[in-house]
């Protein structure tokens, strides 16, 4: 049986919001853990550009939505 974990993504001391998602991406795909990276997966996106990814639709996302304050949160699917 699979299970998943939640990981919060820590910004803040010398660490933005791109190079947190880039070491939490980087953390669950350790190919010590995932067969050599055999076990990575990506749906609707591919593993190895996840993160530049993820971080275009956050741009998208503020521009649409005119989302400023760093106290809001984006919505997860």
């Amino acid at each position: 049986m699979a299970t998943t974990r939640l990981i919060p993504l820590h910004t803040g001391k010398g660490r933005n919001f791109g190079k947190a998602i880039r070491n939490v991406i980087g953390y669950v795909s350790n190919p010590k853990k995932t067969h050599q990276g055999e076990l990575v997966t990506g749906f609707g996106c591919n593993p190895e550009t996840a993160d530049g990814e993820f971080l275009l639709m956050k741009r998208e996302y503020i521009a649409q939505t005119s989302l400023s304050s760093r106290s809001q949160r984006l919505p997860h699917p």
